[in-house]
């Protein structure tokens, strides 16, 4: 009976061997899912720090030029020319710029001004403008400058009509008698009983009007009048102002889009390759209880109907118990000795505490699911 019992045994090698295999019903094996794990967060970890890398920091953003579907670039500028009285000592009718011109000499100054706003595109555009004399009487203490009296004097006036269009040039002349303005000057000290410092200077100011929005604009040049032998002449560089109309365009390009995509695929395949792992079940490793349950269940559902299932198992003296390494040997000592498997109820319908049993005439037979 020995012998052709375990000949019998030797035949099922392959259904233990199924129950071996139910302890590891895993898709995805331990160390693998760590590695896995490790690599997608190393993928995260690179895809980051490449797409922070490309960012453009707050700095880089603020000096990059913005882009718009339109554009204006408005200026103002001017020339002159001093025209003389008949002399000998110069020999000249009228002088250009950055000289210095005798009071005694000078009949006018020439001045011509000129502004200008040219647009990227066509669009309704109007405005204004005047020229205006100024004088500004003050005095000044060690700290401060200290406004006395100030004169406007109005010379002349325009007004663009509202049109479509693409630019608009202003340009007006007119003649500066230095001499006058030094009397009005006298005149204001005699009449406020002291003398001042006085700046003079002429005045060319305006505004644009498009986009629903005004864009002024405002030059000056200086003319030096409290000198009594040489007038002079002070005028700055072309004021300059430019911008965008409208919104900003996103002036992201698609090489820039380009750049970011292998980081963003790093990025991509890594929180994929955590969220498998971690989340699916097929990949979680069964418990301790879970292999348990799925190794009774498997006995139960092959071996069933050979069993019988007792509501109690009756005392059994532990000196008369045989253990079994396997159910398989318990399943063909059974059929030798022609004796039923019994085992008890427990929780989950599940033999209780995993113990199956055969009482033979000497021997009670026991195996034990761990």
């Amino acid at each position: 009976m020995g012998s052709n019992l375990f000949d019998k045994k030797k035949g099922k090698d392959n259904n233990i061997n199924e129950f071996e295999n139910n302890e590891n019903i895993i898709t995805i094996e331990k160390g693998k899912r760590k590695a896995i794990v490790i690599i997608g967060i190393v993928l995260l970890l690179i895809g980051g720090v490449g797409i922070l890398f490309l960012a453009p920091s707050k700095n880089e953003k603020n000096s990059q030029p913005l882009s718009y579907k339109n554009t204006y670039y408005i200026n103002a500028d001017s020339n002159y020319k001093v025209y003389m009285l008949p002399n000998k000592t110069l020999g000249k009718e009228w002088l250009g710029e950055k000289y210095l011109y005798p009071v005694k000499l000078t009949d006018y100054i020439e001045i011509y001004f000129r502004s200008n706003v040219f647009l990227k595109e066509n669009i309704k555009l109007s405005g204004t403008y005047s020229i205006s004399a100024v004088i500004n009487g003050y005095q000044t203490d060690e700290e401060s400058r200290l406004n006395v009296y100030e004169k406007k004097f109005p010379l002349k006036s325009g007004r663009i009509d509202k049109e479509k269009r693409k630019n608009v040039s202003i340009k007006e002349s007119l003649s500066i008698n230095p001499k006058e303005y030094k009397k009005i000057i006298d005149s204001a000290e005699t009449e406020i009983g002291g003398s001042t410092l006085n700046d003079f200077y002429i005045l060319f100011e305006g505004k644009y009007i498009f986009d629903s929005k005004e864009y002024p604009f405002s030059y000056k040049v200086s003319i030096n009048i409290d000198d009594e032998t040489f007038y002079s002449v002070t005028k700055p560089k072309t004021i300059i102002k430019k911008g965008g109309i409208g919104e900003p365009i996103n002036k992201k390009t698609l090489s820039n889009i380009k750049s970011y995509i292998p980081y963003i695929l790093f990025c991509l395949i890594g929180i994929v390759a955590i969220v498998f792992t971690l989340l699916r079940t097929k990949t979680k490793e069964k418990s301790e209880e879970e292999l348990w349950d799925l190794k009774l269940n498997n006995i139960i559902k092959k071996y069933g109907n050979r069993m019988i299932c007792l509501k109690n198992m009756p005392e059994i003296i532990e000196k008369n118990i045989l253990k079994l390494d396997d159910i398989e040997s318990m399943i063909i000592l059974s059929e030798e000795i022609r004796k039923p498997i019994f085992y008890a109820l427990g929780v989950n319908l599940l033999p209780d505490k995993g113990e199956f049993y055969v009482f033979g005439e000497k021997y009670v037979y026991m195996f034990k699911v761990e």
